[in-house]
């Protein structure tokens, strides 16, 4: 078999998070094979999760916010050719009730990421939704 650019790209990949977690004992193992057509899925929950996504997401290439919805927040990106998804549980969404054609959904309103996340992903749609994680919290307007 010949070694194409594309192959070669995903053995690359696989080295990337091979040497990312030799060097990173605390971070949580990658699921393979979770999501149709992501070979890597990773989930990060706890204190510790932002922190921990920061160092997945300094090997992503183009890391992007994908999914909001209450305390769920879903990035995708690539390692070298290896499609990745990172899914961090517990983070501070605000959101509120709206009505919808199916029903009563959530709206996300805002987002609190720290600032070293911030700085390494691209926002894309949900960039009016972001703020700091030290931010004053939002007036209750009800």
């Amino acid at each position: 078999m010949r070694l194409t650019p594309e192959r070669a790209a995903y053995i690359r990949g696989l080295r990337r998070l091979a040497d990312l977690l030799e060097a990173n004992p605390e971070l949580e193992r990658p699921e393979t094979g979770r999501c149709e057509n992501t070979p890597v899925s990773v989930e990060l929950a706890g204190l510790s999760a932002c922190e921990n996504a920061v160092k997945w997401v300094r090997i992503m290439t183009g890391p992007r916010i994908t999914h909001v919805s209450q305390y769920r927040l879903e990035l995708a990106g690539r390692v070298e050719g290896l499609l990745a998804r990172l899914v961090l549980w517990g983070v501070p969404v605000v959101d509120v009730p709206a009505t919808t054609k199916y029903g009563t959904a959530f709206e996300v309103v805002q987002i609190r990421l720290p600032d070293e996340l911030l700085q390494v992903i691209d926002l894309g749609e949900w960039a009016h939704h972001i703020y700091p994680a030290d931010a004053p919290a939002p007036e209750d307007e009800s």
